[in-house]
């Protein structure tokens, strides 16, 4: 990432980095932001879940810049975050695990993304809505072969590359 240029590294909470009722961030975790930072990257910590316990989680981990109740997949914390620190969304990259929260939200914002595998299933009926719609998406995306839950598809990306060389 570093030598793509990203400098700004959004990152969702709750099972991203650690299961949605853990409120003490693990050594892997602490590892990886503090990998990030190494990198040269602002790392900053994006949560749906309330204030008190994205502030507390920051707070344990050492993170500076964190946000809850962002209403993901809005932009509005991101776009004003970027603009307040010069940020540009070619030197931004978000990760997380949803694809209707925090994917289409960098998706909005036309930023780069990594979406990872939730750390663990959740029976949340908040987020029983979003889950339904990510399954009916990796339906479509696998019917298309672009996608496979779990996998990653180097062919697809390859062809997609070689189309933005052209």
């Amino acid at each position: 990432m570093k030598e793509q240029g990203i400098k700004l590294f959004f990152c969702d909470l709750d099972n991203t980095l650690v299961p949605h009722f853990k409120i003490m961030p693990t050594e892997e975790v602490l590892k990886f932001i503090d990998n990030v930072r190494a990198q040269g990257m602002t790392f900053v910590l994006l949560s749906n879940n309330f204030n008190k316990r994205v502030r507390f989680f920051a707070q344990k981990s050492f993170i500076k810049h964190y946000f809850g109740m962002v209403k993901k997949p809005s932009t509005k914390i991101v776009k004003k975050f970027m603009k307040n620190h010069n940020f540009k969304p070619y030197e931004t990259i978000v990760m997380g695990d949803q694809l209707v929260t925090d994917i289409l939200m960098a998706n909005r914002l036309k930023l780069e993304s990594i979406l990872v595998q939730p750390i663990m299933n959740t029976d949340l009926k908040l987020n029983s809505l979003n889950r339904f719609l990510e399954r009916w998406i990796y339906k479509k995306l696998e019917k298309n072969n672009i996608l496979i839950k779990g996998e990653y598809n180097d062919q697809w990306f390859e062809s997609k590359n070689q189309e933005k060389l052209l």
